[in-house]
C-alpha cells in the first residue's frame, strides 16, 4: 500500500506467558508509540485456527476484511496427461506460452511485463487498493536470486502479453516452489488461459524434481480458488486480515488502548 498512515501492527506472546496480561500491555504501549505516525488505519492478522488470536484482535476494535488461504499441491501424484486436451484447446486458440527467458529478444519485454502485471494486480483482492510501483522499481525483479526466470511464464495472443504465472525458490525448502502470482487480463478470461499457465508451471516443476507447489489466494477471488481446487491444491487454515479505522483522512486521532 506504501502509505505512511497505514500501518501493519502485531502483538506476539509466547504460549507459556499468555493469559497474564502481557499482550494487553504490549498493545497499550504500541498504541502510544504509533501516535507519532498519525495513523489512518491499522492492519493485522491471525490464523482462523487461533481462537485466542481472533478474540484478542476483535476485542480491540479490528474488523475482518479479507481471508487468505495457503494451498499446496503434491506433484508426485499429479497426472499431466489428464489435462492434455485442455492445453491443446488453448493452443488451438492461437495462445502461446513462453518463458521470459525465451522472450528476451523482445526489446519491449520488460515494459510489457510491467503493464501486464499492473493490469492483473488491480483485480487481486487486497485490504486496500494497490499502489502502482514505478517502472524502475519493477526492474529490480531481475536482481532477485530466488525468482526462477525460466519458470516465469507469459501467455501471448499473437504477440500481445495477456497472462502470466511465476515461481520463486523457497529458500528454506529446496523441494518447494512458491507461486508469485497467476492472472489473465480481463479481455482474455474464461478461455482456459490461466489453467494452461498453471499446467505449464506444473510441468516445469515436475521436470525440475520439485515435490510441492505453494500458492496464496484471497477470498473474493473465486475464479482462481476454484481453479486451484480442480487442480488438486489443498487449502490450509486461512489467514484472516483485519483492519481498524483510527481516524478519517481529514479527521482527528481516535486511537485507544485496551
Amino acid at each position: 500500500m506504501n502509505h505512511p498512515g497505514k500501518l501493519w501492527v502485531s502483538v506476539n506472546v509466547l504460549p507459556a506467558s499468555r493469559r497474564r496480561g502481557v499482550g494487553a500491555a504490549l498493545w497499550q504501549h504500541l498504541c502510544r508509540e504509533i501516535e507519532q505516525f498519525d495513523p489512518l488505519r491499522l492492519f493485522t492478522g491471525t490464523r482462523e485456527n487461533s481462537p485466542e488470536g481472533v478474540r484478542f484482535i476483535e476485542k480491540r476494535g479490528f474488523v475482518e476484511s479479507l481471508r487468505h488461504w495457503e494451498s499446496r499441491l503434491e506433484l508426485a501424484t499429479f497426472r499431466l496427461a489428464d489435462w492434455a486436451d485442455h492445453a491443446r484447446r488453448v493452443a488451438e486458440q492461437g495462445i502461446e506460452i513462453r518463458s521470459v527467458v525465451e522472450l528476451a529478444s523482445d526489446p519491449d519485454r520488460d515494459r510489457k511485463l510491467y503493464e501486464l502485471g499492473w493490469a492483473i494486480e488491480q483485480d487481486i483482492p487486497t485490504p486496500e487498493p494497490a499502489v502502482r510501483k514505478p517502472f524502475a522499481e519493477f526492474q529490480k525483479v531481475w536482481q532477485q536470486s530466488n525468482l526462477v526466470y525460466d519458470a516465469w511464464f507469459v501467455a501471448l495472443d499473437r504477440g500481445e502479453y495477456v497472462g502470466l504465472t511465476e515461481f520463486w525458490l523457497n529458500r528454506a525448502d529446496p523441494g518447494l516452489f512458491d507461486t508469485g502470482g497467476t492472472g489473465v487480463i480481463r479481455s482474455h478470461r474464461r478461455r482456459g488461459i490461466a489453467t494452461a499457465l498453471k499446467l505449464r508451471g506444473i510441468e516445469f516443476a515436475q521436470q525440475r524434481g520439485i515435490q510441492e507447489l505453494r500458492t496464496w489466494n484471497a477470498s473474493g477471488n473465486e475464479g482462481i480458488l476454484e481453479l486451484n481446487r480442480r487442480l488438486g491444491f489443498v487449502c490450509r487454515p486461512a489467514h484472516i486480515s483485519y483492519v481498524k479505522e483510527v481516524r478519517p483522512e481529514d479527521g482527528t486521532l481516535t486511537l485507544q488502548g485496551g
